[in-house]
């Protein structure tokens, strides 16, 4: 008990109970819902109330917040059961779940401004930005075929990091 009262429990506290499988592993960082900045989460839900923007234009909004990107597709991937195809893209994954589902989606990820977004998640965030575009420079003309992949790998390779950051 401290000078204050009771101690509530923090969000810290839930850290210290280490899961022991993949499963529950999946379900603990399921259960973190990443901040998206606000000023992108703004710019994005804009973009998809906007009639005359394409798929492409509002998946390259998208990409300027990996976390976004990252509950895009895994929205999208989570209810396959190898019925269909995973979505190797964020157009696809965008196209899969309609433009009123993704904006559901991104409703309830936590918009706010860069100075409340802890200061380790947005270095990670930063290294996975500039990994992408390392690896576009490096490879993309190279590996053309290969963009996507290089480009969702890079950018979400660092992403199982986040919600610990």
């Amino acid at each position: 008990m401290s000078r204050t009262g009771p101690r509530m429990p923090t969000v810290h506290a839930a850290h210290h109970l280490v899961p022991k499988t993949l499963d529950a592993w999946v379900k603990l960082l399921d259960g973190i819902a990443l901040p998206v900045p606000a000023v992108n989460h703004g710019h994005v839900r804009a973009a998809l109330n906007d009639s005359r923007r394409s798929l492409r234009e509002i998946a390259e909004m998208m990409q300027e917040s990996p976390a976004l990107v990252l509950s895009v597709m895994r929205e999208a991937n989570h209810h396959t059961h190898g019925l269909t195809e995973q979505a190797e893209s964020l157009e696809i994954a965008i196209n899969r779940l309609g433009l009123a589902r993704t904006e559901v989606l991104l409703g309830r990820l936590p918009a706010k401004p860069p100075e409340e977004i802890p200061a380790a998640y947005r270095q990670l965030i930063l290294v996975s930005q500039h990994a992408t575009q390392q690896a576009n420079g490096l490879f993309a003309s190279r590996l053309a075929r290969l963009w996507q992949d290089i480009h969702m790998g890079s950018l979400l390779f660092l992403s199982p990091l986040w919600p610990m950051a």
